[in-house]
């Protein structure tokens, strides 16, 4: 589909400018436009959707029996997690992007990359957190544990 937006719709034609370093500097404002907002109804669609899923959960939990509340509390708080981490490491920077775009996507890449990138990080170490957590309230390392992994060799030959 973005070949169509950018062959087709926005009537893309290649000109390489001199000292022009990545793809960016030569696209056109049409399919730079199109990308940004793109990027920002994706993100928000997913932290809807994750939130949807962290409202399921949290009302599963009320109408369910106690034993199994343990684990939707910790599935809630994981889904809670993604949602939060997608809303202001994914959303907001995208949606600040397209209002204060410059022109030049070489000024916005990196803050995209940048805020994506500490997103994804910090959401793996809270992510961790949780489920260390949940092996440590599970009365230590177990047959469940899932940092435990037993690997066969293979005797090819």
């Amino acid at each position: 589909m973005e070949n169509y937006i950018l062959w087709v719709a926005c009537e893309f034609v290649i000109y390489v400018p001199p000292g022009c370093i990545n793809m960016w500097c030569f696209m056109n404002q049409c399919f730079i436009d199109f990308f940004l907002k793109t990027e920002l109804i994706s993100h928000a669609i997913i932290a809807f959707l994750s939130l949807i899923l962290a409202i399921k959960l949290l009302v599963w939990k009320r109408l369910s029996t106690s034993s199994s509340s343990k684990f939707l509390t910790r599935a809630n708080r994981l889904a809670l997690i993604d949602s939060f981490i997608t809303i202001v490491f994914d959303v907001i920077p995208a949606a600040l992007m397209t209002k204060i775009y410059t022109g030049k996507f070489e000024d916005i890449g990196p803050v995209l990359a940048l805020s994506k990138m500490s997103g994804y990080a910090l959401e793996g170490y809270l992510v961790v957190c949780a489920l260390k957590r949940l092996e440590e309230s599970d009365g230590g390392p177990n047959v469940k544990s899932i940092s435990i992994i037993k690997v066969k060799p293979s005797h090819i030959g």
